[in-house]
């Protein structure tokens, strides 16, 4: 499960481009066991993937997160980022067969080592 709160100088996609050099670049949180099983290691990239699309981040191997999700904080522009994909690419478009509400607050993805 993805979630993707906004980073810490950001509010979601604003002031991306003023406070950029405050953050750290594109980072994808991830429990220990599973950082473990897929042999990723803080500051190795990664790639976070589902059959929507994918991005591309580093990984910071926390016990932040629960075993089961990552947290990939704010949403950095496309054109800011490697591979020019963000977040949101993982993301639906649908809305919800009852009353046409956003599904985009279930995210399942996977991660992997990025080539």
């Amino acid at each position: 499960m993805l979630i993707s709160p906004p980073a810490h100088h950001f509010l979601n996609s604003t002031f991306v481009h003023l406070f950029q050099d405050k953050e750290i670049g594109p980072t994808l949180e991830i429990h220990e066991s599973d950082a473990a099983v897929r042999q990723i290691r803080t500051g190795s990239p990664v790639q976070i993937f589902n059959d929507r699309g994918n991005f591309l981040a580093k990984a910071v191997v926390t016990d932040r997160t629960r075993a089961g999700v990552v947290c990939a904080p704010s949403i950095w522009w496309n054109k800011l980022v490697p591979g020019g994909r963000n977040a949101n690419s993982t993301t639906s478009e649908e809305i919800t067969d009852i009353g046409g509400g956003a599904t985009f607050y279930d995210n399942l993805v996977d991660v992997r080592p990025a080539d």
